[in-house]
């Protein structure tokens, strides 16, 4: 996560907290409390200590059995986990920097919404101008606000906007010279996983681009 986005999120969430329409909270993908506080310390400084600050209960969902993780499974095939998330009458979703890294983002939309009781909330993040990134795999799905708001069934615009973030992709790569021998290599390497090849050369324009993110929170009514 990047620090202007991660910012975007938490006054969105903390506005919404402090309206009483947004608690309790599913962080939806959630990595761990290791990754969210110590990795990216700005995960945690700027989302998620507020809101605690706020006493908002937040849930944390992610697939791996780690601290900090309070739902650990896939809500796609376990019904038992799908349901006892249910059960906690989520009021908002964060989906962050998730749906660039699975095969189908339209499943993903779709159990969002189911996961929302009633009426709610859903806050999305997704890179728009951003290089090549696997998590495993990165499918380069980089949606516009709209695309976004009609990729839901039922879903009011709240609020929507690319921001740009005040850091380049050279500039990134000047702080990670390791990632620097890894693209060159790549670069020169056409023959090796050819499709993946592509999408790194396609990333070579937006070098001196600042990274931008779009960031979208809708309401859903039932």
């Amino acid at each position: 996560m990047l620090k202007e986005e991660s910012v975007w999120i938490g006054k969105e969430l903390l506005k919404l907290a402090e309206e009483g329409s947004a608690s309790p909270i599913l962080n939806f993908g959630s990595s761990t409390g290791h990754f969210r506080k110590t990795e990216q310390p700005i995960i945690h400084t700027n989302i998620f200590e507020p809101l605690e600050k706020s006493a908002i209960k937040v849930y944390h969902l992610d697939i791996k059995l780690e601290e900090g993780v309070d739902f650990v499974g896939n809500v796609f095939e376990d019904k038992a986990l799908f349901n006892e998330i249910r059960s906690k009458n989520i009021k908002c979703i964060l989906c962050s920097n998730l749906l660039e890294h699975v095969p189908d983002p339209k499943p993903f939309y779709s159990i969002l919404e189911q996961l929302i009781d009633g009426k709610g909330y859903i806050l999305v993040t997704v890179p728009f101008l951003y290089p090549y990134h696997a998590d495993p795999i990165d499918t380069k799905y980089r949606p516009t606000v709209n695309d976004v708001v009609q990729s839901f069934s039922n879903a009011r615009l709240v609020k929507g906007e690319t921001i740009t973030i005040n850091e380049t992709h050279f500039q990134f790569i000047k702080k990670h010279p390791s990632l620097f021998f890894i693209i060159l290599f790549r670069v020169f390497t056409p023959f090796y996983r050819f499709k993946t090849w592509k999408k790194i050369i396609s990333d070579i324009p937006n070098l001196f681009k600042k990274f931008r993110v779009t960031c979208v929170l809708v309401e859903i009514s039932k």
